[in-house]
């Protein structure tokens, strides 16, 4: 594994330890340090990878996003019928 990719690799981890830490306790409520403790890593690595914890809140957010435009996606690649497309998409978010 190259250094960039443990390095991305570390960065994704926070982010879901930032997720799971947002879906227990609420985005209101994401201190840093139970982000690093859930991730295994330190404060200061977290700070590292986003400088702030708004740009990890919005990091984790995009990963949330990017996850269920995903699911729609492949969901809606197997959708035969139009008129099913909405149920699909509801479906594939929940």
């Amino acid at each position: 594994m190259t250094t960039g990719a443990a390095a991305t690799d570390r960065r994704n981890a926070i982010v879901r330890a930032a997720y799971r830490v947002m879906a227990r306790d609420g985005v209101h409520r994401v201190p840093l340090q139970r982000v690093a403790e859930e991730a295994g890593v330190s404060k200061g690595l977290v700070l590292y990878h986003f400088g702030t914890k708004d740009n990890l809140v919005l990091a984790t957010l995009e990963w949330v996003l990017e996850a269920t435009a995903s699911r729609i996606r492949a969901r809606l690649e197997d959708v035969a019928d139009p008129g099913s497309a909405i149920a699909t998409v509801v479906d594939a978010i929940w």
